[in-house]
């Protein structure tokens, strides 16, 4: 179960035992939405859980059942490129209505057939198969009405369910996220889901009402967002959203997230943003993704990343020589637009730390016997 919010904040080191915690919300209705943005692709065969552990950044035996991790159904992640750079953020999902030795990856839709021919590239030899999903439909619950501090009042709380159709669970990264829901055919209308779910006080919302409300958290999700191969996990908040394991063992590029993890700490990450302007302004000067936006304090404070009106993210810099920067006056460089930033609730107090475990490597990572002549 996941823990209680304390004073509204979200304090949390990222360790790998950690509880997971209930997602609780006002009586405010809930907003299901179908996620047609994303694909999911199906990794089966007997050596799949090894296959995927080698690849990602977070542990996966926290899907399995056992007490070296507290078990989950959904595990967050990013796969990385040979440089470290983030490729894709990653939902694994293990699943009853899931065969054994199945798992089901949730992608950005554009990055589907990437990922597919991907996977299957790296395989060398293993026992395992990679498709495309076409008989689940996946669908997001989130809280109607946006308050980042609605944890405060522990009035309502949504049980995770499993059945053979329907699988409910609360999504991996924070509590204000919400929930998944995995669907089989039968459940692909927003009435079906209706059945499944004790309480009936849900509206049906769209992607774009999912996107703004990710943005009003600060939270990134997608290859629009995440911009392929361009940026490192740390600075898309993998260690705040519970998407990075510096002790799982060997995956691609766990050596250059080792190696930033030791050098801290992370000068920028993704916040959320908001235009200063009215809709019309907005709508004339229309600001695109990856342009830059300055501040009083430095001529270049980082670069937009993607927006739903005036709600979006930036990449921006929080600390200057380990002190956090205190951004005023910022401006949109290429429309001129007036924007102002924030540190999210969900955020650690200490954002001049890195929130994953210390790492106890032992001094000698090989034992060698001298062989005797």
């Amino acid at each position: 179960m996941f823990h209680r919010l304390c004073c509204g904040l979200w304090r949390r080191h990222l360790l790998t035992d950690h509880k997971i915690r209930s997602y609780v919300v006002r009586k405010s209705h809930f907003c299901a939405i179908k996620l047609t943005n994303k694909r999911l692709i199906r990794v089966s065969g007997s050596e799949s859980f090894i296959y995927l552990q080698s690849l990602l950044t977070n542990d996966l035996r926290h899907l399995l059942d056992g007490e070296e991790v507290v078990p989950r159904s959904c595990v967050y992640s990013f796969m990385l490129s040979s440089l470290g750079r983030v490729l894709a953020d990653i939902f694994v999902y293990k699943a009853k209505i899931l065969s054994a030795g199945e798992l089901i990856l949730e992608v950005d839709s554009s990055l589907a057939n990437a990922l597919r021919r991907l996977l299957i590239c790296y395989n060398i030899n293993r026992n395992i198969s990679v498709e495309a999903v076409e008989d689940i439909d996946l669908w997001a619950l989130i809280p109607k009405t946006f308050d980042p501090r609605f944890n405060e009042n522990n009035d309502f709380v949504l049980q995770e369910v499993v059945s053979d159709d329907f699988q409910l669970v609360a999504d991996p990264r924070i509590p204000q996220m919400g929930y998944r829901l995995l669907t089989r055919i039968g459940g692909k209308r927003f009435e079906d889901i209706l059945g499944f779910i004790d309480d009936k006080r849900i509206d049906e919302g769209t992607v774009a009402d999912y996107h703004t409300y990710r943005y009003k958290l600060g939270v990134s999700e997608g290859s629009e967002d995440l911009l392929s191969g361009f940026y490192y996990p740390f600075e898309m908040n993998g260690d705040y959203l519970n998407a990075i394991s510096v002790d799982k063992g060997l995956y691609v590029s766990e050596e250059k997230t080792i190696k930033v993890y030791m050098k801290k700490p992370i000068i920028k990450r993704v916040v959320p943003i908001e235009f200063l302007c009215n809709q019309s302004q907005l709508a004339r000067h229309s600001p695109p993704p990856s342009t830059q936006i300055r501040s009083s304090q430095m001529r270049n404070a980082g670069d937009l990343r993607n927006r739903k009106g005036v709600h979006g993210i930036a990449c921006l810099r929080i600390l200057s020589n380990e002190t956090p920067v205190q951004h005023k006056d910022l401006v949109h460089i290429q429309s001129g637009l007036p924007l102002r930033t924030w540190i999210p609730e969900w955020w650690p107090q200490r954002i001049d730390r890195i929130y994953l475990p210390e790492v106890d490597y032992p001094l000698n990572l090989f034992n060698i016997i001298p062989v005797e002549n």
